[in-house]
């Protein structure tokens, strides 16, 4: 199996390498909770029966989305390092994950 490294440095040729990384990071992170959000609402849509051509929309718009999340994932960590991406990815994630099981009580 390999092994994951967790490099802080950026990759000089990334697109993003010379942006303020706190910005790129705070922009991405939104984005990512939003795709993040819609895959895991594609996810539970596809549980229950659909109809045939209602199944093959959602199941291509989950596959984009996840190509889109995993590919932004792996621009910023070319932009800000493997570290800092993972501990993001893992904060996302996680919170979702963690609303899922623990909803917040509507007062």
């Amino acid at each position: 199996m390999p092994e994951i490294s967790y490099v802080e440095k950026a990759d000089p040729d990334s697109i993003y390498a010379d942006e303020d990384r706190a910005s790129l990071i705070e922009a991405t992170q939104s984005e990512q909770a939003g795709r993040y959000a819609e895959i895991l609402w594609l996810e539970q849509k596809l549980i229950g029966p659909l109809r045939p051509h209602k199944e093959d929309r959602l199941r291509k718009a989950l596959v984009n989305t996840g190509a889109v999340y995993e590919a932004q994932w792996i621009e910023l960590e070319m932009a800000v390092g493997s570290r800092r991406v993972f501990e993001l990815r893992m904060e996302i994630e996680g919170n979702f994950v963690l609303n899922f099981i623990f909803p917040a009580a509507d007062n």
